[in-house]
């Protein structure tokens, strides 16, 4: 089941940070923009902080990349 919300919130969020004028340097700067809620504001400080994000990472995996794959095969996968 797709979940419509979460979508929403994540171009909500994107709006937000594209029309932000300036480098966002905190959690409570990233926290004050009208659609970055807490969880974005987190994932805004660990890409300022590490120059990363985790979950990123996470889905370069062999892994996740084989699991991809096989989802992709009619009758294979979820």
């Amino acid at each position: 089941m797709f979940m419509w919300w979460s979508l929403t919130h994540s171009l909500t969020g994107i709006r937000a940070l594209r029309n932000y004028p300036k480098q966002i340097t905190s959690f409570s700067e990233a926290r004050s923009i009208r659609g970055v809620g807490e969880k974005t504001a987190l994932k805004i400080m660990e890409i300022i902080n590490t120059g990363d994000l985790r979950r990123i990472e996470h889905e370069r995996t062999d892994d996740v990349e084989v699991t991809r794959l096989f989802q992709g095969i009619y009758g294979v996968g979820k």
